[in-house]
């Protein structure tokens, strides 16, 4: 399987081809995403192939582990809250 990412500014504008009903996303919850691994449920039927993270503030956030059929895995360089899209 393929797998998307994408990493939106810090403005967390989405154009409308990446807008959640366009693209077909799933969006999460405002999440907060810790300097440690912070484990997020996804609720899909499978493992997502595209995650798309929205950083709210302007702190690097990144997948550090490969989502899989239950959760998505985030890291952060310092405590932040982002958006976070996902698909099958």
């Amino acid at each position: 399987m393929t797998r998307t990412y994408a990493t939106l500014g810090s403005d967390g504008i989405l154009t409308a081809a990446q807008r959640p009903v366009a693209a077909g996303l799933t969006k999460l919850t405002a999440q907060t995403i810790q300097v440690t691994q912070t484990t997020i449920a996804h609720g899909l039927s499978g493992t997502p192939s595209v995650v798309i993270i929205s950083p709210r503030g302007v702190s690097f956030v990144y997948e550090s582990q490969a989502a899989d059929g239950t959760n998505v895995y985030m890291t952060a360089a310092g405590i932040t809250t982002c958006d976070i899209y996902v698909a099958l």
